[in-house]
């Protein structure tokens, strides 16, 4: 049953929640999830694209490199500063100010949205933002990790995917733990649950996916 719990969420947010949730063919009390859970998750992934575009706006060239070959890309500190042409000490503090700037921008955002009295959550909420964008980004890669992508890039918890597709949620970790390939029932069900128009393509042989919000 949805219920409003103590978590502040505005009156505004809630009545965006329920039209969602109507549009996914769920009443209030037939959804995967409660009304102030939704809304949460909606923060969550409205700051990671605030987090992307302070990002691609906010800073400099070299910045931006350092700081997505370490949180994308899993390049070496080493590998990026020979890709750059400058030392690995300019790697790390370009790094440095990259995340001081991101917590400048962030910072009165989080605070709000998450009614604090201080940003000691920051460390977090960032780490999680960067999960979501490193999997939007995994888009088109492979099928084997696409259920895994999806649900993190929509903020979700292994609980509510696992409910989308009516599995025990230890199940879907093994799902994902093991990179199986998602079926198409699977996919439809993901696709119900988050909005999401999901698209395979074919190209000689090999496959692509890749999703959006509706």
């Amino acid at each position: 049953m949805n219920t409003i719990t103590d978590n502040s969420i505005l009156l505004t947010e809630a009545e965006f929640a329920l039209k969602e949730m109507k549009k996914c063919g769920y009443e209030a009390d037939e959804s995967l999830e409660t009304i102030d859970s939704y809304v949460n998750r909606i923060r969550t992934v409205s700051v990671s694209r605030l987090v992307n575009y302070v990002i691609e706006n906010k800073l400099t060239e070299i910045q931006k490199y350092c700081l997505k070959d370490y949180w994308f890309n899993d390049i070496t500190p080493a590998e990026t500063a020979q890709k750059l042409s400058v030392s690995v000490r300019t790697v790390y503090s370009s790094r440095a100010k990259a995340q001081n700037i991101l917590k400048e921008y962030l910072e009165p955002v989080i605070m709000y949205l998450r009614s604090l009295p201080s940003a000691d959550i920051m460390p977090a909420v960032i780490d999680e933002s960067r999960r979501i964008l490193k999997a939007k980004s995994a888009q088109g890669q492979n099928f084997e990790s696409a259920l895994k992508d999806i649900r993190l890039t929509f903020g979700a918890e292994t609980a509510l995917a696992a409910a989308a597709l009516g599995i025990e949620e230890k199940e879907l970790i093994k799902k994902e733990e093991s990179n199986s390939q998602p079926t198409l029932a699977e996919l439809a069900a993901y696709s119900k649950a988050f909005k999401t128009k999901i698209t395979l393509e074919f190209n000689n042989g090999n496959g692509e996916i890749k999703w959006k919000k509706h």
